[in-house]
């Protein structure tokens, strides 16, 4: 029976390698997903400044435009005031150049504002773009050992289940069916020791002939606290 009892520890060591092995697997593209996520809000940083960059260069350039059309037309006002016949006509022409030059004038304070900002603009583009390549540079090398974890964590499940069969396959159909029987209830923990008359299931005491009958390993020993398969170990004061 003892050969038994190793086979039954054996199989659950496997499980509860696959077991963490499978949550791992889970949680390692949900890390690297992530780390991408974080990447693009990086990208967005940088494209948003980038964009703002341009909406303040277009105001600036139709402001440039509207102030070159602007003194052509006081160039034209002040050719035009050479021909007038009536003071009327005078004024008005000498109340529209001044109205252009207004206009100009007060485009122009909003020209160096624009200029201002996008210095300002361009300075934090610029830390911006240090900053996602710094970022890149750090999800590409967390990713690369992510995904070599990944690779090398597919691997040992892979073998591990290869051995978990194996050992399912050398187990008496009685004992696998009642070993998943128990599973089926308490999980991945159906074979525990016990120690010093204590099941390490539960941590109850174990009735006194049911510890003695696990210690001489006659039959497949079961707490009846726990109703899981025990089997005996030696405590460490034992000599």
């Amino acid at each position: 029976m003892k050969k038994e009892i190793k086979m039954l520890i054996d199989l659950q060591s496997f499980e509860d390698i696959i077991s963490n092995l499978t949550d791992s697997l889970e949680k390692i593209p949900l890390q690297i997903k992530k780390l991408e996520e974080e990447l693009s809000e990086n990208k967005k940083e940088v494209e948003n400044i980038k964009n703002g960059i341009a909406q303040t260069t277009k105001a600036y350039n139709e402001f440039d435009a509207k102030i070159k059309d602007n003194t052509e037309r006081v160039k034209k006002n002040d050719n035009d005031l050479m021909s007038v016949k009536t003071n009327k006509e005078y004024n008005a022409i000498l109340k529209a150049i001044e109205n252009l030059k207004l206009a100009n004038s007060d485009m122009e304070d909003k020209m160096i504002a624009y200029l201002d900002e996008m210095e300002a603009e361009n300075k934090k583009l610029k830390a911006s773009k240090e900053k996602l390549a710094e970022a890149i540079k750090k999800v590409e090398s967390k990713k690369t050992i992510l995904e070599k974890d990944l690779k090398q964590k597919k691997e040992k499940l892979h073998k591990t289940v290869e051995k978990k069969e194996m050992k399912t396959n050398a187990l008496s159909h009685s004992i696998l069916a009642i070993y998943n029987n128990i599973k089926k209830i308490k999980g991945n923990k159906v074979i525990t020791s016990a120690v010093d008359g204590v099941c390490n299931g539960c941590n109850l005491n174990l009735p006194i002939q049911e510890y003695i009958k696990i210690q001489k390993s006659e039959l497949i020993g079961f707490c009846p606290n726990c109703q899981r398969i025990i089997y005996y170990e030696a405590s460490e004061n034992t000599e």
